[in-house]
């Protein structure tokens, strides 16, 4: 008797194999299986959404004069040629840190909203846009 239970069983085993061994080689199946098997979820466990999915535009870059802040800045020129901004006209350039062996040679307070120019230390010339020069601490640009 218990040979037969455990005969039985092992038909219903190897049945369920074969049959999951179709399914594992046939990618129609699979897909089947995997829809079905997601379907049963979402009744089981899925709910009304809560938000509606709204379609909108493509994404626009900004323009970079939408970015610039409207703050005044102070430009200042060290003496081995590095310029950078310092936010505010109240900046006193000399009390900024420099390089070893660089210091300050002049400043000049500048309102960010008159866009680019040129700017002349002496006989060096540089063609400048504030809104893409950092403030006090970050990188230097050259002459």
């Amino acid at each position: 008797m218990e040979e037969t239970r455990i005969a039985g069983e092992q038909d219903e085993l190897n049945s369920e194999r074969a049959d999951l061994e179709k399914t594992i080689k046939s990618k129609a199946r699979l897909k089947t299986l995997i829809k079905k098997e997601l379907m049963e979820d979402a009744e089981t466990f899925g709910d009304d959404r809560v938000c509606e999915i709204v379609v909108r535009g493509d994404a626009q870059a900004f323009a970079e004069k939408d970015l610039i802040s409207t703050e005044s800045v102070t430009v200042v020129l060290s003496q081995k040629g590095w310029v950078r901004a310092a936010k505010g006209h109240e900046v006193n350039p000399e009390d900024l840190s420099y390089r070893s062996g660089d210091g300050f040679l002049q400043a000049l307070p500048w309102p960010l909203e008159s866009g680019r120019h040129i700017l002349r230390f002496n006989r060096a010339c540089l063609h400048w846009r504030p809104c893409t020069r950092c403030p006090q601490r970050g990188v230097r640009e050259s002459l």
